[in-house]
């Protein structure tokens, strides 16, 4: 599977090692969109060979982060996306197995499991990994289920990842 990543980073300078170093050699291409860290994010960023691009929430959009991850879409080439947030971890090996799957969907399932201070996880669920023929939508919990379910695709549950 052909794969690039797409990140929107803010004063993330301490996750975005941790998040991209182990999985960055799974990714054909890497966009980040900065929407206006205040930290060393950029420079943690240029130290692992990205080059974010400077964008925006635009009050127009609703602050919508939606609209700034489709702008970064434009910049990815690839036929499948993997839309990541700086706080987030993926095991390798595991991502690497659910890159391998070859069967015909719009996206992939995984566990999202929320670890919170006081040591108790909130078990969700995302689609991370998606086609690049469908958008982000929404405003505060922007996804990709909206345009897959109203472009009739579907997705399918992966074992290999949590987030």
């Amino acid at each position: 599977m052909d794969v690039g990543l797409l990140m929107i980073v803010k004063d993330e300078a301490a996750n975005v090692r941790p998040c991209l170093a182990p999985i960055l050699h799974l990714f054909a291409q890497v966009r980040v969109a900065d929407t206006g860290s205040s930290d060393d994010t950029v420079a943690e960023l240029r130290k692992l060979g990205i080059e974010p691009r400077s964008d925006q929430t635009r009050a127009h959009e609703c602050w919508s982060l939606a609209a700034v991850r489709n702008r970064l879409l434009q910049h990815l080439s690839t036929p499948w996306i993997l839309s990541l947030d700086a706080d987030e971890r993926l095991d390798a090996a595991g991502l690497a197995s659910l890159l391998s799957r070859t069967e015909e969907v719009g996206g992939w399932f995984t566990a999202w499991n929320t670890h919170l201070p006081d040591g108790s996880v909130i078990v969700d669920y995302k689609l991370p990994l998606y086609h690049r023929q469908f958008c982000r939508r929404g405003v505060v919990h922007d996804n990709v289920q909206v345009d897959l379910r109203r472009q009739g695709g579907s997705a399918r549950w992966s074992d290999d990842v949590v987030l």
